[in-house]
């Protein structure tokens, strides 16, 4: 059997891709979930970072 090589550019790519597309914060998690189980993680952390001078003490809501 024929393995194609992903190079890090694709999978990065890839991975971009399918994030874009994600539409809540509920399919938000499950998609985070599994490349970081694809990746051989147990568990990962997302972070927002909020860089504005207007911004409030409600960043998340």
């Amino acid at each position: 059997m024929r393995w194609r090589r992903i190079t890090c550019l694709s999978l990065t790519d890839a991975v971009v891709r399918a994030l874009r597309s994600v539409t809540s914060n509920a399919e938000l998690a499950t998609m985070m979930d599994v490349i970081a189980r694809e990746m051989g993680l147990a568990y990962f952390a997302l972070a927002h970072h909020e860089n504005s001078p207007e911004r409030s003490d409600d960043v998340f809501g």
